[in-house]
């Protein structure tokens, strides 16, 4: 399991305010940290990406940066770095390998 931490305030534009009522806000502007307004949300893609030497002094495995669309890669930016994720609890087995039962009738096979 990954556990991942971010801080809103790295993401361009961001600022953090408190409302009269004393509610506190962070407000991120929408088109140039990337993210994405769909019919059903607000979505912003993150990619978590591995420290090349293993874990950090902090016990960070690696970070997190922003995906920026596409136009804005093949201009060569890059998505600001945003957070940082450590691996917590136990580490997901490997995938099983499963065997195939030898074939007793290979020449009666129907090849579909």
């Amino acid at each position: 399991m990954q556990s991942l931490k971010i801080d809103l305030l790295k993401f361009t534009g961001a600022r953090a305010f408190t409302s009269k009522d004393g509610t506190a806000f962070v407000a991120i502007p929408v088109e140039v940290n990337g993210v994405y307004v769909g019919e059903k949300g607000h979505y912003l893609e993150l990619t978590l990406i591995e420290n090349k030497e293993g874990p950090d002094r902090f016990g960070y495995a690696g970070f997190a940066a922003v995906n920026l669309p596409k136009e804005r890669r093949e201009a060569g930016e890059r998505g600001p770095i945003v957070g940082n994720y450590k691996t917590v609890g136990k580490a997901a087995p490997a995938p099983a390998q499963v065997q195939s039962a030898p074939d007793d009738d290979a020449g009666d096979a129907i090849p579909f």
